[in-house]
């Protein structure tokens, strides 16, 4: 003997039906946004390394240097350029110096001869 089939007669007759399903849709919801979040996320990440590549052969610019070592050689350069041109300064100076007193002893000598 076979035990009755169970036939809901109304709606409240398939509630036990939607409690038991219920689960399933719930996973079945959950991988159709997991899904959907995976897409969303590779497209995001497709973005992202097309960016960094582009930022990339910005800083590099086609050198085999980085571009950080070769500003630091840059500042580098700079400051041997500038110790260079604080000499020539102290240089010039003792120049004019020279040329201040050659100028006051002729200054002097001519005012001697002319007396």
């Amino acid at each position: 003997m076979d035990a009755p089939a169970y036939e809901p007669t109304g709606l409240f007759g398939l509630l036990p039906w939607l409690l038991y399903s219920l689960p399933f849709l719930l996973l079945a919801w959950g991988q159709w946004r997991q899904g959907r979040r995976t897409k969303h996320q590779s497209t995001k990440v497709e973005q992202i390394q097309e960016t960094v590549s582009t930022v990339r052969d910005n800083v590099q610019n086609g050198h085999p240097t980085l571009m950080r070592a070769d500003i630091d050689q840059l500042i580098g350069g700079i400051k041997e350029i500038r110790d260079e041109q604080k000499r020539q300064g102290r240089r010039l100076d003792r120049i004019a110096e020279d040329l201040s007193t050659e100028r006051q002893e002729r200054i002097a000598g001519d005012k001697k001869y002319e007396r």
